[in-house]
């Protein structure tokens, strides 16, 4: 039978026009794998919480019953869920990764009998050892990420007394430093940091200033005489992103390095306001822009320069926010989609596709339920979970006209149309292996659609 398979692979091959295979487009679509738990007694969740470009993921596995506790987990495709918390804490959780598979995370202890919550910051390496950055103590903790010379940013209350925020950064071999504000602000916060430890975030005083940390030292970044600034997110350029008030008005902000003067990156009508949210490492600039009728949507500036303020996904709803998460060099930007019905669902823009839902198996028109985007990595492997923990799933990226997951489009990729002719998975086509076009059927256009992406010869 594969023999008989071939050869009618070959004639489709050789015989069918070009320009029918080339009518018949193949897209992206996305393998879904589920995320497991851990096996332990009493577990009933895990929630992802970050992707590296490995496909290496981490988060929290558990029960929220403190017999069964949360705990820190690395995991991939194929590999076995790896457990890292040792029991010392009730409750850990992994919640960054770097390339090397380090982790930031951090260990909660609640309740207390009078109903705090102490908390504390950890690295977690992969095989499970842990370094504890602070001690324990009540308070707000926030971290922020782990660049891959394994420094973390965090933001964390000064002391158990004081309800004033300070950020943070720990380094192999140093240890935690308190990152100042200025002696006007009480409270200040790092967001984001390059591969050299310099850190940009901003400070809350009379107003707010936006900052850069290097090497401990603080430096206040440049805005509009009164105005205010946030410092979201700095590459390996020194470029920093951000937002600035420009006549009253907050707007996405770019600063080219720490004394360059704050540069306007909306300068649209239809956008009352703006923020820069992520800089990537071939400087495009995402963030989101608001309209005339409060839609929060998300923009792309191009290494380029070429502004694209992004239109909303076609819905038979009305869409109040389309935010990004994350975003990769290839031109992907994940989305949190929020409708009228505050469903949220994750949408993903591709280039010469636009916007695709990866994965709503979970909702229903009208529906309260909901698909988060977690994060996405270089690869577009993209992690979701549902409300309240539920149904975490990991979606591998398939290439146009790949059927059997491998990457590439070869005689497999043509059997496999042939052997699911007619079948389908009909909501949503995305996570239907074998329609590469994603129309609802597997049909001859598969067929198609594979021969129109075989590698040339």
């Amino acid at each position: 039978m594969r023999t008989h398979h071939i050869l009618l692979t070959a004639i489709l091959a050789c015989l069918l026009p070009p320009n029918l295979a080339a009518g018949s487009q193949a897209v992206w679509r996305f393998k879904l794998i589920e995320v497991p738990k851990l096996n332990l007694p009493g577990n009933t969740f895990s929630n992802p919480t970050a992707i590296n470009d490995q496909g290496q993921v981490t988060g929290e596995s558990g029960s929220l019953a403190t017999t069964v506790g949360l705990h820190a987990f690395l995991w991939s495709p194929g590999q076995p869920m790896v457990n890292l918390d040792d029991g010392k804490w009730p409750a850990t959780s992994g919640l960054f990764i770097n390339e090397s598979g380090l982790i930031a995370g951090d260990a909660t202890f609640c309740p207390q009998e009078n109903g705090g919550c102490p908390s504390q910051p950890l690295l977690i390496e992969p095989d499970g050892q842990f370094t504890e950055l602070e001690p324990i103590w009540l308070g707000y903790l926030v971290m922020q990420g782990i660049n891959e010379a394994g420094m973390v940013i965090f933001n964390r209350n000064i002391d158990n007394e004081s309800n004033y925020i300070r950020p943070r950064q720990w380094r192999p071999g140093t240890g935690t430093l308190v990152l100042p504000v200025p002696s006007s602000a009480f409270s200040g916060y790092a967001l984001d940091q390059d591969q050299s430890g310099n850190a940009v975030g901003y400070s809350i005083g009379a107003g707010y200033t936006p900052h850069i940390w290097t090497d401990g030292t603080i430096s206040s970044l440049e805005t509009e005489p009164g105005g205010d600034g946030w410092a979201h997110c700095i590459n390996e350029s020194g470029t920093i992103i951000g937002r600035s008030t420009f006549n009253g008005n907050r707007h996405a902000t770019r600063w080219m390095n720490a004394q360059s003067s704050p540069e306007r990156l909306i300068d649209d009508p239809m956008a009352l306001e703006s923020d820069g949210t992520h800089l990537l490492e071939d400087g495009t600039v995402l963030g989101t822009w608001t309209n005339s009728d409060n839609q929060v949507l998300t923009f792309r500036i191009a290494p380029d320069g070429t502004v694209d303020l992004l239109a909303p996904p076609e819905s038979q709803v009305k869409v109040l926010e389309v935010v990004p998460v994350t975003g990769n060099t290839n031109g992907w930007i994940l989305c949190m989609y929020v409708n009228e019905f505050f469903q949220i669902q994750s949408v993903v823009h591709i280039p010469e596709e636009g916007w695709v839902f990866p994965n709503n198996r979970l909702l229903g028109f009208g529906s309260q339920t909901s698909e988060l985007p977690i994060d996405m990595n270089q690869s577009g492997q993209i992690i979701t979970r549902g409300a309240q923990w539920t149904s975490p799933a990991f979606l591998d990226a398939m290439p146009p006209g790949d059927v059997n997951g491998d990457k590439t489009v070869g005689v497999d990729d043509i059997l496999g149309v042939l052997e699911a002719f007619g079948i389908c998975n009909p909501s949503p086509s995305r996570l239907c292996d074998a329609d590469v076009t994603a129309n609802g059927t597997v049909d001859v256009d598969d067929v198609l659609g594979v021969i129109n992406n075989w590698p040339a010869p």
